[in-house]
Order: C-alpha cells, then sequence, then structure tokens
C-alpha cells in the first residue's frame, strides 16, 4: 500500500518526494501503519479519520516541521515561503482522488492478485474516468 500511495506504475507520485523521503516521514508518522493496514483490505471506501493521517503524511513530505492538519491550509503557508508550485502539496481535492486510486491499486487489484477471478469494482468508482472503451485517466 506504501508503494501504491507514494507512486507506483499506476499511481502518480508526489512532485519531487521520493521514496526514502516518504520512508522517513512514515517512520516519524507511525500511525499511518495502521491506516495502510486498513486500506489494504479493499474497502468500500476510504473512511474520514484514514484520510486525515494521510493528508497529515503528505503536509509532513513536503514540510516536516508544520504543525497543519489541513493540506490546503498548508498549501497557502508553503508557497508564500517557497513561491514555487513544485515545492508545495497537492490540494485537498487532488489528494483524495489520488488515494481512491492507491488504494484500488494496492487494496483492491493487488490484494486480489493471488485469486484467479478478481471481483474489482468500477475503477470510475475510485478516481479514474473512462476515456474510451478500454482507457482510463485519473479524475
Amino acid at each position: 500500500m506504501f508503494h501504491a500511495l507514494t507512486g507506483c506504475d499506476t499511481v502518480s507520485c508526489f512532485a519531487g518526494r521520493g521514496k526514502r523521503t516518504a520512508w522517513a516521514v512514515w517512520t516519524a508518522l507511525p500511525e499511518l501503519t495502521q491506516v495502510l493496514i486498513d486500506v489494504t483490505t479493499a474497502p468500500a471506501q476510504v473512511d474520514e479519520d484514514a484520510t486525515q493521517t494521510i493528508e497529515r503524511f503528505v503536509i509532513l513530505l513536503y514540510d516536516r516541521t508544520s504543525t497543519s492538519t489541513d493540506v490546503n491550509k498548508a498549501r497557502c503557508k508553503l508557497f508564500a515561503r517557497k513561491n514555487n508550485v513544485q515545492l508545495i502539496p497537492p490540494t485537498s481535492a487532488t489528494l483524495k482522488q489520488h488515494v481512491r486510486r492507491a488504494v484500488y491499486q494496492g487494496g483492491h487489484v493487488w490484494g486480489q492478485a493471488l485469486l484467479p477471478a478478481q471481483a474489482l469494482p468500477s475503477p470510475t468508482d475510485w478516481g479514474w474516468v473512462k476515456t474510451s472503451e478500454q482507457t482510463y485517466e485519473p479524475h
């Protein structure tokens, strides 16, 4: 789940933030572990507590000293300080779609990888938009 959340083949990564940085933040935010375990079980939706913990994780990816728990407020503070869009976290709405795509990949697809016939929900319910007969793009 960590791999899907921080960027994999089907889910984007966080701009300028690699796996090492994400791992260091994860070790400083132990409550993320239970959230990742919970969403690995292919939930019907991502609950608010999980969303808040992941939001805090993303804030810390971009500013390890931040006390903010709201990604949009953290974006404003970081933009005022750094004045570069590449150096701030995604918006709350964008992060929500990112998390949904990561949960779909890590919880639903990889969680059923050993089953001969996967029972997957529609990708359009998990942050994807159908653009043609067999093509999906991130929402």
